[in-house]
């Protein structure tokens, strides 16, 4: 620790001048007045500048940045190098506060404050600074011993805060002093000892906090400015309680003083303001310390439709309206009585769902909605009118934005985030833990936070634990356990579609802006706009507190300018919400979690009462207008049908038998694309598509990415079949305005660097070369051997997938399809590393060197993820070097799945953990068999060849899938069948058959069975989607003229 100060005051004026400068954000000394020069900065200004230039993807983006508030690499430096407070400027009064703070330690005795709970590390420093905020509250409205609850919520606000520098500072002392002890494991100790940890605080109260204060001042201002917040906010709650209590005994017949005032959040918004449950003896009244007006009418809404409708009528809480401020009833999780009621439950659920979309309600995640014995209720109504804003200027990909708050998933109640797992890790959208719960048991976050073992003791160590999520509260449950949505998606859905009917019909009428919402509801209403999760700002706080943020306000601001990231990379593509970011910056700033306000029926928005030079694109109450006028039953089904799909999409039956020509294909393969079209989304960088994808927890959007998987590779592909085998050039048209963008990236340095033959660059590579064969058009190929370079052998060295989806196997499958048309010795050397890559990694299994694909699973059989997928593409680099290594790889990857073939099954299993088998493109028969027959040919191998040809035989035998994509449907056996047919003895017809029945299921139910898949929510993309079928049939008619993508050919 640092040496200690003066007793005669706490800090001298220099330190007090340093501390105050150094506690600045660079973005406060940018802003003005800058710092005066001052001793060198504990983190070095080039570090700040490499550290900031580093969140941006490359030097023009960081330009941009520095543009956008006119600020010079050089200003950035000198300023960071200055830490003097300027001398012209008076000094923050905070300072005064954490001068009082530390005079306050000195005179108290530690133990004084040993009573807070174990669990809470550093447990009597952090209660000091507590009651030291206490100690300023000076007189209050209501009994000293209620604010206890608050005064407890404030020290575990103080831990977050406080709880990694301190730890670094204990250890410190700790480890000056012992050593060993400091290293020491929690675990060896039956009974941890305490002796440094009683020394260490002992330090803190009586000189540490200066010290700690002079080598981490930022933590000392956010300390001084959380107490002052602090007591403003209790000071001004005690005085509203007072002043609002006959009109809350008249309103929520309370009886009796305060008993108790308790925190209901963490999440403090508008200078550390949060709610409060306020106890009246054995009456509660919840406190808002911001309108609760849209709760009165989301309620008043929710209680008229319901009254027209044979859902059971909604039961509005009781509201006390303030200016600014308000009172709520509380609402209490109860159980359900039975089934009956359950189902009653998830009609309301689904009437609920249809109001939250028409009043484009956003943010009713789990915290947010209670299961109230048979009614869901919001707990919090603020964003009910939510305005419209552009989805080109929200930190998402648009495409998921428009779809997003386009539909019900705006509203949070269902399940769903954003599935591309090479989309960045920030992006704002989507709740794995909707408002509508799945089950009551344990769950957790998916980020993760420092947590202490063996708390304030002298072994205390650091682990990163995920926090526990509740989920009982919003979990439909009896007394036999948790009735989930997906049991009951027929009721959600009901309440939900009568629901619809019902407000539509009366617009229709006139009556529903007369009756149910007229304009008068929403006068003088101030709501929330939510322009990024709250997750995120939660991010941005926990990064914030990590140590050298604390050292140093220039370093902060590099946390801060995470946010600043999204409007440079291509993610934002509007600038009218930059102004914005300024105002989440001063929020954090003070351990805020930014909250801009907005009116329904005006376009200004609001942050601390002051008005941003920020409009939103349409008023909420406008949007809600446009909404009711635009219902429909397409709308209406497409709504039901993801509101049923986030929480059990239905598995059809098989196929039916087949009652559509051969004929049709190409005309049909014509029709579907026009719908892959008609599902295009307007961005500035011209149409991008969105696929849904099931998961354990809900729905995935997978927005538009460059692959050939779930991205423009695909779509364009099928183009560019339809402009080869018709001639029509609207067609290449289209192919060249998909894979515009694709074009870009390359010309700007390349796809993104991920591996693989149908997600990765290969996937890049692929498309690229069959496309420029198919338009006979020299750029494309010149691009894919740009994207060629990509391979790098650090990427290909660190490869641990292996596989032909996504890893050094399906890339190498993509250059030696260009090698193969145009050669070029270069791209053969990076498909040469990536089979020298396999070589190396594989693990023994069964006496067998294979390949662990993935990290929870044993070596796997199959062509996507597997053995037989990845011998394949070893056997193909063998055709092209001569390398016989790679042909001996591949036969040990055919001898370790014939170990689990069974000739009863005529298949092979999974692998050794998992007897199943599947007749799918990915896992087992169907791509095992395609695997085989492409290496027959490089192995000369008639045996193989044979055995390929009867596990195909098998397939055109067995009964069609219930799925007819080609990933893992029907379309990947069609293909698989054709391959048979053209390179042995296999019927011809059984590939033609296959397909004719999923295009009679198609004329029968109206759209395909696919993942993700409707007719008005049609899945565009080619692995799972439409694009796909439109290749499939086309190459059914031209397999001459159409290489196999399932082979990459």
């Amino acid at each position: 620790m640092a040496t200690s100060t003066s007793d005669e005051t706490v800090f001298t004026q220099q330190q007090r001048r340093e501390i105050a400068g150094r506690a600045r954000t660079l973005h406060e000394r940018l802003e003005g007045p800058s710092n005066d020069p001052g001793p060198d900065p504990e983190i070095s200004p080039t570090t700040i500048l490499d550290e900031w230039e580093g969140l941006f993807a490359d030097e023009e983006q960081f330009s941009e940045r520095l543009s956008a508030d006119g600020i010079r690499r050089g200003d950035i430096e000198s300023e960071s190098a200055a830490t003097k407070w300027p001398s012209d400027v008076p000094l923050p009064a905070w300072l005064e506060t954490i001068e009082e703070l530390i005079e306050y330690l000195r005179s108290s005795d530690p133990t004084r404050y040993s009573s807070t709970p174990d669990d809470v590390p550093f447990r009597e420093l952090l209660t000091g600074f507590s009651e030291f905020a206490r100690s300023r509250l000076g007189t209050l409205s209501v009994p000293d011993e209620s604010v206890e609850p608050l005064v407890e919520g404030l020290t575990r606000r103080f831990h977050a805060l406080c709880v990694r520098p301190l730890y670094v500072e204990f250890k410190s002392f700790v480890e000056h002093f012992d050593p060993e002890l400091a290293a020491a494991d929690p675990d060896e100790f039956d009974d941890p000892p305490t002796e440094y940890y009683e020394e260490f605080i002992d330090a803190m109260f009586a000189h540490g906090m200066s010290n700690l204060c002079v080598e981490y001042p930022v933590l000392a201002r956010q300390i001084a400015v959380i107490i002052d917040n602090w007591v403003d906010a209790v000071s001004e709650l005690c005085r509203r309680i007072r002043d609002d209590t006959p009109a809350l005994k008249a309103r929520f017949d309370i009886d009796g003083s305060v008993t108790s005032l308790e925190p209901l959040s963490t999440d403090a918004h508008a200078k550390g303001r949060i709610p409060v449950r306020v106890s009246f003896g054995s009456r509660d009244v919840i406190y808002k310390p911001r309108g609760v007006d849209g709760g009165v009418a989301l309620y008043e809404v929710l209680e008229r439709v319901s009254e027209r409708t044979s859902v059971a009528t909604f039961q509005s809480p009781e509201y006390l309206p303030r200016d600014g401020y308000g009172w709520m009833e509380p609402i209490a999780y109860d159980d359900l009585a039975d089934t009956d009621a359950v189902r009653r439950y998830y009609e309301q659920a689904g009437l609920l769902t249809c109001v939250a979309y028409a009043l484009n309600m956003t943010d009713c995640q789990y915290e947010n909605l209670l299961v109230d014995g048979e009614s869901p209720m919001v707990v919090d109504g603020e964003t009910a009118f939510h305005p419209s804003l552009d989805p080109a200027a929200m930190p998402t990909p648009t495409e998921v934005s428009t779809v997003a708050h386009s539909t019900i998933l705006s509203t949070l109640l269902a399940p769903w985030s954003v599935g591309d797992p090479r989309t960045p890790s920030d992006d704002d959208a989507g709740v794995p833990h909707a408002g509508f719960g799945s089950s009551s048991e344990r769950a957790f976050k998916d980020v993760s936070k420092p947590g202490i073992e063996a708390a304030n003791t002298d072994v205390m160590t650091v682990e990163e634990v995920r926090p526990e999520v509740n989920l009982t509260t919003n979990t439909a449950s009896t007394a036999d356990g948790d009735h989930p949505p997906v049991s009951y998606t027929e009721a959600l859905v009901e309440g939900f579609t009568e629901a619809y009917d019902t407000i539509r019909s009366l617009h229709e009428d006139g009556a529903f802006f007369s009756d149910v919402l007229p304009s008068t509801l929403v006068d003088g209403l101030e709501n929330r706009l939510v322009y990024r999760a709250t997750a995120r700002y939660g991010s941005i706080l926990r990064s914030a507190a990590a140590r050298d943020p604390l050292r140093d306000g220039a370093r902060l601001s590099v946390e801060y300018e995470k946010l600043a990231v999204p409007f440079f990379d291509g993610r934002i593509d509007a600038d009218g919400y930059w102004p914005l970011y300024a105002a989440e910056r001063r929020a954090l700033r003070r351990r805020d979690f930014p909250r801009f306000a907005s009116s329904p029926t005006s376009s200004t928005v609001t942050h601390d009462r002051n008005e941003l030079p920020v409009d939103v694109d349409t008023p909420g109450f406008d949007r809600c207008r446009q909404r009711v006028a635009s219902m429909s039953d397409d709308d209406r089904d497409r709504q039901a049908w993801l509101l049923q799909y986030a929480f059990g999409p239905q598995v059809p039956g098989p196929a039916p038998e087949p009652d559509v020509s051969a004929e049709v294909f190409g005309a049909t393969a014509k029709t579907l694309f026009e719908e892959v079209l008609d599902a295009g989304i307007e961005t500035p960088d011209g149409d991008a598509w969105v696929s849904i994808s099931p998961t354990k927890t809900g729905i995935d959007l997978y927005p538009t990415d460059f692959s050939l998987y779930h991205g423009r590779g695909g779509i364009a592909l099928a183009a560019a079949a339809l402009f080869e085998t018709t001639g029509e050039t609207r067609y290449r048209t289209v192919a060249e305005e998909v894979l515009s963008p694709v074009l870009d990236a390359i010309e700007d340095g390349g796809p993104p660097p991920n591996l693989g033959g149908m997600l990765g660059v290969g996937s890049v590579v692929y498309t690229l070369t069959v496309i420029s064969e198919l338009l006979d058009a020299d750029e494309y190929r010149r691009a894919a051997r740009s994207a060629a370079d990509v391979v790098t052998e650090s990427h290909v060295t660190n490869d641990e997938t292996f596989d032909v989806l996504e890893g050094a196997a399906g890339t190498m499958l993509g250059l030696l399809a260009y090698y193969d048309r145009h050669g070029d010795e270069s791209v053969l050397d990076r498909a040469v590393a990536c089979g020298e890559r396999l070589l190396d990694g594989r693990v023994l299994e069964d006496g067998y060197r294979v390949w662990r694909t993935a990290e929870d699973e044993p070596p796997l059989t199959g062509f996507s993820h597997g053995a037989c997928g990845i011998g394949y593409a070893l056997a193909r680099l063998a055709e092209a070097t001569g390398d016989e290594r790679f042909l001996d790889a591949t036969r040990e990857a055919l001898a370790f799945e014939s170990a689990l073939y069974d000739p009863n099954q005529n298949n092979w299993a999974k692998s050794h953990e998992d007897p199943s088998y599947d007749d799918k493109w990915c896992h087992g028969r169907s791509g095992m068999a395609l695997a085989r027959l492409g290496i027959a040919d490089a192995l000369d191998d008639s045996d193989l060849h044979n055995a390929a040809i009867d596990a195909l035989s098998e397939t055109a035998r067995a009964e069609p899938s219930n799925m007819d994509h080609v990933c893992c449907g029907n379309f990947g056996r069609v293909e698989a069948l054709l391959v048979g047919a053209r390179r042995g003895p296999l019927d011809g017809s059984h590939a033609i058959e296959l397909a004719r029945r999923c295009l009679t299921r198609r004329d029968a139910h109206g759209e395909f069975s696919m993942t993700g898949h409707t007719a008005t929510f049609p899945n565009p993309m080619f692995f799972h989607g439409l694009s796909g079928v439109v290749y499939s049939l086309l190459r059914l008619e031209n397999p001459d003229r159409l290489p196999s993508v399932l082979l990459l050919e």
